[in-house]
């Protein structure tokens, strides 16, 4: 609950780790969190944080304790950076990690491989005909929540 608010409040994304087996298969999930919120990351190039992470474009990959300190103090001194970097980086989580941009990848790869197809655009949610005997119950249930 909290979360959204301290990311927000946040000025910079820091995610060490350590570079053993269990980290090189976990997901970057905290660095994707930070940089859809548009924090600039600094994080131990362990697991897919290097994949996720372009190196003083979005972030920086640090190693070392003095590329930890350079890093951070490089942030720190420069707001303009931090935003650039932050912009650059929420722009990456929409284009490769959204819902859209999976969505068009998925897409375009169908289209390499000869599958014609398009996404199906809603203003609305729709459901299949097989839920149709439900409906009702399910319309009265709705009703029955207080707003």
């Amino acid at each position: 609950e909290t979360e959204a608010r301290e990311l927000a409040a946040s000025h910079i994304g820091i995610a060490p780790m350590p570079d053993n087996p269990w980290t090189r298969g976990k997901c970057a999930l905290k660095v994707l969190q930070y940089m859809a919120a548009g924090l600039p990351v600094v994080a131990s190039p362990a697991g897919v944080n290097a994949d996720v992470v372009t190196d003083a474009e979005n972030g920086y990959l640090s190693v070392t304790e003095d590329d930890w300190v350079n890093h951070l103090d490089s942030l720190i001194g420069d707001e303009t950076r931090r935003r650039e970097f932050g912009a650059r980086g929420r722009q990456r989580v929409l284009a490769d990690y959204s819902e859209h941009g999976t969505a068009n990848r998925m897409l375009a790869d169908l289209e390499n491989r000869g599958i014609r197809s398009k996404p199906l655009v809603t203003s609305h949610a729709f459901h299949s005909h097989l839920m149709d005997p439900i409906l009702e119950e399910l319309e009265r249930e709705a009703d029955s929540v207080p707003c």
